[in-house]
């Protein structure tokens, strides 16, 4: 790869998958890609646990293991020039100023993404009513996740801005001040409350009020990204660089446990 494409290709796309990153919190089953779809094995039924068997011979039984798959979408970066000119009288780094909003813009929109996708596949999903507390909705997502026997660790919220500072409005002292030491900006964890980790990101699709997820219950996948460049063009004055990148993600348990909805109406979310 030249020299040029390896630059840009490091300051757009590097921290996609960065720790502070939505996409951190979910399993990456980008090994699984199979050109434009990806499939993750899930385990069948557990085996039927007996005791003190009387009668023999025991039947014996078979686990169908079964796979959750999903599409990969293709996310484009439109060609960006900079010019020579520009690259020498800037009193600032031009290439980096302008691959910094693409990187973000990719990031964001990638991240927008893949939450529909996890929205659009949770069948775990509660009507607001009137008058309830956003911590009621994280105590019965728990609950929910107990009654399904979901990992305790690694859980997450996500909120948007109008519920999250809601549920700080409706904290005691006593809470906000251990929400707030549970707090990580470099993980993009915005505080904790009843085990569940509030990231920073709002990035809820419209109708939505909040999701909650166990990291091993969600995926997402990224193939590796292609850059492509017009070094030096004659016409355009300065190199030219676009790009693209495949990714895509879902719930990817079959039984859907493990990821938790609140919406107004408690039916599955559509756009």
């Amino acid at each position: 790869m030249p020299i040029l494409v390896e630059l840009w290709a490091d300051t757009l796309v590097g921290n996609l998958f960065s720790s502070d990153s939505i996409l951190s919190k979910a399993n990456d089953y980008s090994e699984f890609i199979n050109g434009h779809k990806v499939h993750v094995p899930n385990a069948g039924t557990p085996a039927t646990i007996s005791k003190n068997p009387s009668s023999f011979p025991v039947s014996v039984g078979e686990r169908q293991d079964a796979d959750v798959d999903f599409e990969l979408d293709t996310f484009v970066i439109q060609p960006i020039r900079v010019g020579r000119t520009e690259e020498l009288e800037t009193s600032y780094n031009k290439r980096e100023s302008v691959c910094a909003d693409a990187r973000l813009a990719l990031k964001e929109e990638v991240a927008q993404d893949v939450i529909k996708k996890w929205c659009k596949a949770t069948t775990k999903i509660r009507k607001t009513e009137s008058g309830e507390t956003v911590k009621k909705w994280i105590i019965d997502a728990a609950e929910q996740f107990a009654t399904d026997k979901v990992l305790s660790t690694e859980r997450y919220v996500m909120l948007s801005p109008a519920n999250y500072y809601a549920l700080l409005d409706s904290m005691t002292a006593n809470e906000s001040l251990a929400f707030s030491q549970c707090g990580n900006v470099a993980e993009g964890v915005l505080g904790k409350i009843l085990g569940f980790s509030v990231v920073q990101d709002f990035f809820l699709p419209s109708g939505v009020d909040m999701l909650a997820w166990q990291k091993n219950c969600v995926g997402v996948a990224k193939s590796e990204p292609e850059l492509f460049t017009d070094e030096g063009s004659a016409t355009m004055y300065g190199d030219v660089i676009s790009g693209q990148e495949r990714a895509g993600g879902t719930v990817i348990r079959k039984d859907a446990k493990g990821v938790y909805l609140v919406n107004a109406t408690g039916t599955a979310y559509t756009e």
